[in-house]
């Protein structure tokens, strides 16, 4: 299974990966954030396998 997080600034397109990405049995979505410095928190707290 692939670790993942999605990154978008505007929210439609964020709960748009999100439930795209939930529908692929092989991705684990961990976090979705709204800028690159809310992900790199995330990434540094998280093994992360795909953005």
């Amino acid at each position: 299974m692939l670790r993942c997080i999605a990154i978008d600034d505007e929210e439609l397109a964020l709960e748009l990966l999100e439930d795209n990405i939930r529908k692929i049995p092989y991705l684990q979505l961990v976090a979705t954030c709204s800028n690159p410095m809310e992900a790199i928190r995330v990434m540094q707290d998280e093994e992360i396998d795909l953005v």
